[in-house]
């Protein structure tokens, strides 16, 4: 790096060019050849302007100067603390000659030529790199197991890289108090190891209050906050909490702090919350910046483990939002080639990107049963924080009274999960078309800093209020509305979410489905749109398929059932 770069860094402000359309004309263009990701990342990097395009060329010097430095480190001395840097070196970008070079690093390397701690860590990074890469689980255990005899206290990082390793993967194990707990005289870089997983564990179990006391103790011992994961974790345990303001303030002073030292593995674990954050709340004003931010960094990577699935969900449903199909099936085709398994947190589960697809095609009822599958799988393995999130978001697309039922009884079981017990009773108002029941948890929900679907469920209010006549709580609903967008700020709202028309058809299928929906003929369409009326007629087949409307009629009620009334 040479000072001149970092001056220009310093002096430019942030200013990012938008990418959605070049991207989908990429995307379009280049056919299968490359990723939506590596389309991202190498657009972010040679076409970004200013600010961006210099922290880019950063990122790539630094990543550079690293490997070089760790390789011959490691090729001069190759123990485990001199492997354990160079495989850090090597994993902040990913590729074929990645895997290859970490594999023969981990075959070359000599354990015992370490301290304990160093053998430990090595061993743990080996573990990871095993079970998240290969998807061995069960070997990765084993070689954890193998040697924690011979480590003394330091064997408890590997405890807590089994318990950890089990967790994203499988599920959390039933021994976990006994192997995470702490006792007197550990090293701090052990009880750190121990303390982090235990975030984990609890997030993941929906123990908010019990995961920010941990964090507590991470802080004494950590007061320069040099790890990555527990401040990411304290930013999804006050998500939870419905404390949406204080967890988006965690999670972006992170993700401006892991750009300004650099740090990728910061900027996506950061990075890949955040975006959770923001779609949690329905605010996708800054969604853009803050995906070309993280993408510029490279390809996906194994660690932080769940942020790259969690981050091309989150690229899949908005490019699904805006009708761009190839995209979104571009994002969710990386999840599925980059062999990335479910994680057990919010976003890490490949039911997301693959509903989208599916309501973007015109088939909510699958989206639906692909969501309940998922979050009951996701149950199953103690992972509750994603897996109610799951269930309630498919009983929005598809109301059923027996999965209410399911979902209720798991609720009462997490009762510290406020935003998704705000969330359970907009999908039981939905349910029972009651639409007091639906300003309650309006309320319950903007309470929470879910102020997109606490919008929409105003106005679905309002909307049954107006049909049951009465007419002074419908304007009381839509007053509501207005209080509601204050308190967000000035941003823009998800109000019309996954059952929306505007999720379904592509921004073409919509300008016809709305002129349809006016009255006009498809003659008067192919005038007004100067297409041909042949085009008219194909774009209405698919309209009348993917909104399973049987005439314009049909199609009429369905949209204005859309849209945002006055």
């Amino acid at each position: 790096m040479v000072p001149p770069i970092l001056a220009e860094y310093f002096r430019h402000q942030n200013i990012i060019a938008r990418r959605t359309r070049l991207v989908e004309l990429i995307v379009e263009r280049i056919g299968s050849a490359e990723s939506a990701s590596a389309v991202l990342a190498e657009r972010s990097a040679a076409q970004t302007i200013g600010h961006e395009a210099v922290f880019a060329g950063l990122v790539r010097e630094r990543a550079r100067a690293r490997r070089l430095v760790t390789s011959v480190e490691w090729e001069e001395h190759p123990s485990p603390s001199s492997a354990t840097r160079y495989i850090a070196a090597l994993i902040e970008s990913h590729s074929a000659m990645v895997e290859e070079t970490v594999e023969l690093v981990l075959a070359a390397t000599d354990p015992s030529l370490g301290d304990p701690e160093s053998i430990a860590k090595f061993l743990a990074l080996q573990a990871n790199w095993v079970a998240h890469v290969h998807g061995d689980i069960e070997a990765a255990v084993g070689l954890l197991r193998g040697r924690s005899e011979d480590l003394g206290p330091y064997a408890r990082i590997l405890d807590a890289a089994e318990v950890s390793v089990r967790t994203y993967l499988d599920r959390v194990p039933e021994d976990f108090p006994a192997k995470l707990e702490l006792v007197d005289g550990l090293p701090v870089s052990v009880q750190l190891a121990l303390l982090e997983t235990q975030m984990l564990v609890l997030v993941t179990g929906c123990r908010f209050s019990d995961a920010r006391n941990v964090f507590q103790m991470i802080e004494t011992l950590d007061p320069q906050a040099s790890r990555t994961q527990p401040r990411v974790l304290l930013g999804l345990a006050l998500l939870g909490q419905g404390l949406h303001s204080e967890a988006l303030r965690v999670l972006m002073n992170g993700f401006e702090e892991s750009r300004g030292r650099l740090d990728t593995e910061g900027v996506r674990g950061f990075g890949a919350a955040a975006a959770i954050c923001h779609t949690h709340s329905g605010d996708y004003s800054a969604m853009d910046e803050l995906l070309d931010a993280v993408f510029v960094v490279g390809e996906p990577t194994p660690f932080p483990p769940g942020a790259q699935i969690a981050l091309l969900t989150v690229a899949a449903n908005m490019a699904s939002r805006r009708g761009q199909t190839l995209l979104a099936e571009r994002y969710a085709g990386d999840a599925q080639r980059y062999n990335l398994a479910d994680g057990p947190l919010p976003g890490q589960s490949l039911a997301w990107p693959v509903s989208q697809l599916l309501i973007l095609n015109g088939r909510p009822a699958e989206a639906a049963d692909e969501l309940w599958s998922s979050g009951e799988q996701l149950w199953h393995r103690k992972a509750y924080f994603a897996s109610i999130l799951s269930m309630l978001v498919a009983l929005e697309i598809k109301p059923d009274a027996e999965r209410l039922l399911v979902a209720q009884r798991h609720l009462e079981s997490i009762p510290e999960a406020a935003a998704m017990q705000a969330q359970g009773k907009y999908v039981a108002a939905l349910h029972d078309h009651d639409p007091r029941g639906m300003m309650n948890a309006a309320a319950e929900l903007a309470q929470t800093g879910r102020f997109g679907l606490a919008v929409g469920a105003c106005q679905l209010a309002a909307q049954w209020y107006g049909e049951s006549g009465e007419h002074e709580r419908r304007l009381q609903a839509l007053e509501y509305v207005s209080r509601i967008r204050s308190d967000a700020g000035e941003v823009d709202l998800d109000v019309l979410r996954f059952n929306s028309y505007r999720t379904v058809l592509s921004e073409r299928e919509l300008e016809v489905a709305e002129l349809a929906a006016a009255g006009l003929t498809n003659k008067e369409i192919a005038t007004q749109l100067v297409i041909s009326v042949r085009t008219v007629d194909s774009h209405m087949h698919r309209i009348m398929r993917k909104l399973d409307v049987p005439n314009r009629r049909s199609l009429s009620h369905h949209l204005g059932q859309g849209r945002s009334r006055p």
